[in-house]
């Protein structure tokens, strides 16, 4: 059938209309008004105020056509997307806030999940450490040197160069479950303007967590140490060469079970000491084996956690010390029982305060009746305070009851207290700022020592691998004898590498 030419006329106009109304249309739709829908990078001519601000998205804009929709910079397309235009990135947002586009041409296919942003590094400047195994290990040797101007702490005492070499490792265990952790250390003193006080140390800590189950664990804590015997200790070998050697060794290994909330723990505790002979001046060797002592002990502790970092505990320690020779060279038997009783809390309160603090009461009876026992207040306290992000306090406070062979003294009750400030004055520089006091009671003999130490340091973290550092320190002590006070300044300057 012939149409007549008023008919496709007709048409044609209709189709006409219908292109013009398409195209206007798909020009609203590509400027939009809906921010949903925005093109970003286009521009919205009609809006001229907006010229200076649009004129970089602009020249981004004008290549979106040519960009692939499989990219994996783009952006994932939301339900109300238009097409591959809608998927360039903006190249001034970082990489790892964009999303992959979607792969195939549905509108409603859900956008992939952000890629996480790293989490910022506390310390840029830490050891990186190495992976041996299933340990990470960050090993480290340093060496320092300087000057102290009472290297042998007696009155009046010479002062002396020095050098301190030395070095250790930490290896930490990567388990999902257990916990091994290595701590190692060692080093050498030499004085070079003093005689007989060069002085070896070493030290070692080693410890376990065994997880029974989700509410069970066996920790166990194995200690060794090798020193000398402190210079102007009153209990010093007169006449010695070299400071005789210090063996110290002790475990503890303990078993915790959790209730709910409570917390309960019993533990069992071994230290040994032992003395090496004394080389004298004269020649001869001193026997120091009336010195060497086992201590044994159990531990019991309840905890409660009131509320997250916050755990209330109380604890009992009871121990019998028992020496391999009795009597001693003074005739004294120096055997003894002890029982300590403390309450206190623990805290580890993120960002905020963490460690522990205590108070109680010690007593110690000996088995010789010459001796006096020993009893009073005791406070232990190890807390960190992130007083800003710039600056921590900490404070450390101990009291114990030692053992000693000073004439007529059944013991030596110590407390001791320590307050360091620590300030980032930037990332790389630290300084430090310590105070701290000792008190040493010989009781039953009437000798007291009170010990100050006030110092101030500073570190130069270069890298991650190494940092100088430098310190200077004063130390009084006084002393309840007349005659026996002293002072000592001591000043110190050092290189430390690490991994």
């Amino acid at each position: 059938m012939t149409r007549s030419p008023s008919v496709l006329s007709a048409f044609a106009a209709l189709g006409v209309a219908l292109c013009a109304a398409a195209g206007a249309a798909h020009a609203q739709e590509l400027r939009g008004t809906d921010d949903a829908t925005t093109l970003r990078g286009g521009v919205d001519q009609g809006d001229a105020g907006n010229d200076q601000a649009n004129a970089s998205t602009a020249l981004r804009g004008s290549v979106t056509a040519h960009t692939d929709t499989s990219s994996t910079a783009g952006e994932g397309l939301s339900s109300e997307g238009v097409g591959a235009l809608d998927v360039l990135p903006d190249i001034e947002q970082p990489l790892d806030t964009l999303t992959l586009p979607d792969s195939g041409p549905s509108l409603s296919t859900a956008p992939l999940r952000k890629r996480r942003r790293a989490a910022a590094e506390d310390d840029p400047f830490a050891p990186v450490g190495l992976r041996v195994g299933t340990f990470i290990v960050t090993p480290y040797a340093e060496m320092r040197g300087g000057y102290d101007s009472n290297a042998l702490r007696v009155p009046n005492g010479a002062g002396s160069s020095f050098t301190e070499v030395g070095g250790g490792l930490a290896a930490r265990s990567d388990w999902s479950r257990h916990a091994l952790d290595i701590e190692l250390r060692g080093g050498y003193t030499r004085f070079y303007n003093v005689d007989g006080n060069n002085r070896p140390e070493a030290e070692g800590t080693i410890r376990s967590r065994i997880d029974v189950d989700s509410l069970t664990r066996i920790d166990t804590v194995v200690r060794g140490a090798i020193t000398t015997e402190a210079a102007g200790s009153v209990d010093a070998v007169a006449g010695a060469k070299n400071p005789p050697l210090v063996y110290q060794s002790g475990i503890d290994l303990g078993l915790t079970r959790r209730f709910n909330r409570f917390e309960a723990t019993v533990a069992g505790i071994i230290e040994r000491e032992d003395h090496a002979p004394a080389e004298l001046t004269d020649g001869t060797t001193a026997s120091q084996a009336d010195q060497n002592v086992t201590g044994y002990g159990v531990r019991l502790r309840g905890a409660y956690e009131l509320m997250p970092g916050v755990k209330p505990f109380a604890q009992i320690v009871a121990d019998h010390r028992v020496y391999d020779v009795v009597p001693d060279s003074s005739g004294f038997n120096r055997d003894s029982r002890g029982i300590t009783a403390t309450v206190g809390s623990d805290f580890r309160l993120s960002g905020l305060l963490t460690g522990a603090a205590s108070v109680g009461y010690t007593w110690r009876e000996y088995v010789d009746p010459q001796l006096e026992n020993i009893g009073g207040l005791v406070a232990d306290a190890s807390l960190r305070w992130e007083a800003t992000g710039l600056t921590t306090v900490e404070l450390a406070a101990r009291t114990a009851v030692g053992e000693t062979t000073y004439a007529n003294a059944s013991g030596d009750f110590i407390h001791e207290v320590s307050l360091e400030v620590e300030h980032a004055f930037r990332r790389w520089l630290i300084g430090t700022a310590s105070v701290a006091y000792r008190m040493d009671d010989y009781e039953g003999s009437g000798l007291t020592q009170g010990t100050f130490t006030v110092g101030a340091g500073l570190i130069y973290k270069i890298n991650r691998y190494a940092e100088l550092t430098g310190n200077v320190s004063h130390l009084r002590l006084n002393s309840s004898v007349p005659g026996d006070d002293y002072t000592a300044n001591v000043v110190t300057v050092g290189l430390r590498l690490q991994r």
